[in-house]
């Protein structure tokens, strides 16, 4: 049989997926391959052989870029030295250090960075909201503005009753709001499930965007009717049963943080309709502009934020 001859550069490595296992596996197909002196131009992979291909490619970036026998070896001896633990305990201090910095990065990077970027939304959303269907959102509480001092200056405040009158003769309004959002939902959705895949995008467009309406508006609409109702006590069970679930069952990690993020959502949209103090903070014009420009700030850093929190976990593991 003639032998074909490949150039190196057309030569790939495949690392495919399977978490600790595939790193294991990866690592010495990568020690055969490289013992043998084979070239080659290309690496692929996911999930678990990451862990073996990006080790190896930065380790041959540090040595410009070529293979040598020398460094390979020491490149092996330190995955399997380091094969069992995240922090050098073999030095305490820097065992002490690198726990420190660990559980640092876990928290910044999966609850301070999220929450940072989800919560950024908040206000500008409460701020459309308002502007387009906050006057129908209103109908019913018997709102009026009144005038308060605030820092000095004469200002209007909107005082909102949470009594709702049913009987208002603009209540309707409100019904055909909700019942119009939850229709577009319902008939996005079973689109999405009907039509080809092909097609699908422009249904889960409209089913995204209706149920985030429907959610931002008659969420905020319920809470200012029951929040009388609703103890201090219920809203932290809530959001302490969401947290549990969170941490506790890391498959409906998706559906507890949609919850959350929508419950945050809904009292931020109620303080800014109807101008009612939520969790003790009073409402404030020149307070909601402030909070404004901070969340403008926030969304502008979003991916800087995102670039962060993966380099410095890469960081951590060289």
């Amino acid at each position: 049989m003639a032998q074909i001859h490949i150039p190196e550069e057309e030569i790939g490595v495949a690392f495919s997926g399977g978490g600790i296992r595939s790193a294991a596996l990866s690592s010495g197909v990568l020690r055969r391959l490289l013992h043998r002196e084979v070239k080659f131009g290309y690496v692929s992979c996911v999930s678990g052989g990451n862990y073996t291909a990006a080790a190896y490619l930065d380790w041959k970036y540090r040595h410009e870029r070529t293979d040598d026998p020398d460094w390979h070896k020491i490149f092996f001896e330190h995955i399997r030295s380091r094969a069992g633990y995240l922090c050098n305990w073999k030095n305490p201090l820097q065992g002490i250090l690198e726990s420190i910095i660990l559980v640092f990065l876990v928290i910044t990077v999966n609850l301070l960075i999220p929450c940072i970027i989800y919560s950024a939304g908040a206000i500008p959303s409460a701020y459309v909201i308002d502007y387009v269907l906050g006057a129908v959102m209103r109908k019913g509480f018997n709102c009026s503005d009144v005038p308060q001092t605030s820092k000095g200056q004469n200002t209007s405040v909107r005082h909102c009753t949470q009594q709702f009158e049913i009987g208002h003769p603009e209540v309707r309004e409100q019904f055909y709001l909700f019942s119009c959002l939850f229709l577009a939902f319902l008939v996005s959705y079973l689109i999405k499930t009907i039509v080809p895949t092909k097609r699908r995008s422009i249904a889960r467009y409209f089913k995204i965007l209706s149920g985030l309406l429907l959610a931002l508006t008659f969420f905020p609409w319920l809470i200012q009717q029951s929040t009388g109702m609703l103890p201090n006590w219920l809203n932290a069970l809530i959001i302490f049963l969401s947290i549990f679930f969170w941490l506790g069952f890391p498959p409906l990690r998706g559906e507890v943080s949609l919850v959350l993020m929508v419950y945050f959502y809904a009292f931020v949209v109620k303080w800014r309709v109807y101008e009612t103090s939520v969790l003790g903070i009073v409402y404030e014009e020149q307070l909601f502009y402030i909070l404004l420009l901070i969340s403008g700030f926030f969304l502008w850093l979003t991916p800087f934020v995102g670039m962060f929190s993966t380099t410095a976990v890469f960081v951590y593991y060289r």
